[in-house]
């Protein structure tokens, strides 16, 4: 029992730990790269806003989208392939090694050099799909998906949209996109501590599966009613494959942001550890 609850509590604080310890620095350096932008990015809004405003010479037909479509949010692939990726690929690393220790398996028997490689494949596909696009034959292409560009369109359109029916002033829509949360410190947070999270969970994935003495693993969710219905899915789910995937077509949480989801790996025995509200924890993190 006692073996147990110390395996128990070292899953448990796996993610929160790292997290806890790398966020600040990696919302730092995510806020910094947003509030350059953010001048940036406000000053083509003002100018295409003026421009339409002069050119049809209505204020009622200028439409949000044809100014928000127009713009160009430069910068994020190079930001996040030369800033953040390192990152993802060494705490994928960090918890993958911590991953092998968890289950007790032989850490002599792990190929440290392939695991370095897996880590930096993670961080290389994660920063393609960042900014939209995935990785095929060493090629960047679009995959139609999630991006934090589009993602940052989306934000400035209700800003945009209220200017546009109110009639504001130039000056008032250039500092209300400074002021609007889509730059803030709060969104830079949010994106750190979700991608580190991530990168935790596919790191522990990895090193589970480099240990040989795990076949399964299981989804555990904080169980109180803040929890979506794809986590509840694929905690009901119980026991998968360490290869296969939940109902929700994810591998190893987060399956969104503010996820907060953990797993636990089931050894080849059967035996896994309890389970633990081990939620509560990163909710409590991703709140401060």
């Amino acid at each position: 029992m006692l073996k147990k609850l110390i395996k128990k509590k070292r899953i448990t604080s796996n993610r929160t730990k790292i997290v806890n310890k790398l966020a600040p620095a990696l919302s730092a350096k995510l806020h910094g790269f947003m509030k350059a932008q953010a001048k940036s990015i406000a000053a083509q809004v003002v100018r295409l806003y003026v421009k339409k405003l002069h050119g049809l010479n209505a204020l009622r037909k200028i439409t949000t989208q044809e100014i928000v479509d127009q713009l160009e949010l430069e910068g994020w692939a190079a930001f996040v392939t030369t800033d953040i990726a390192p990152d993802l690929s060494d705490v994928f690393k960090r918890a993958a090694v911590e991953a092998v220790d968890m289950v007790g398996a032989d850490a002599e028997g792990i190929d440290i050099n392939q695991m370095d490689e897996r880590a930096l494949s993670y961080a290389k596909d994660r920063a393609a799909e960042m900014v939209g696009k995935k990785v095929i034959d060493g090629e960047l292409v679009d995959n139609g998906g999630w991006s934090i560009e589009e993602s940052t369109r989306d934000m400035l359109r209700s800003t945009v949209s209220q200017a546009v029916e109110e009639g504001w002033s130039s000056d008032d829509l250039f500092n209300a996109i400074l002021d609007s949360g889509t730059f803030s410190p709060e969104r830079a947070s949010l994106i750190a501590k979700t991608e580190l999270g991530n990168a935790v969970e596919q790191g522990n994935l990895d090193g589970w599966k480099a240990s040989g003495v795990v076949s399964g693993k299981q989804w555990l969710t904080a169980d109180d009613d803040l929890v979506s219905d794809e986590c509840n899915g694929n905690q009901d789910a119980g026991v998968v494959g360490i290869d296969e995937e939940f109902p929700s077509g994810d591998t190893a949480p987060l399956a969104h942001p503010f996820c907060r989801c953990t797993m636990i790996a089931v050894l080849d025995d059967g035996s896994d550890a309890e389970k633990y509200d081990a939620g509560k924890l990163l909710h409590k993190l991703l709140k401060k």
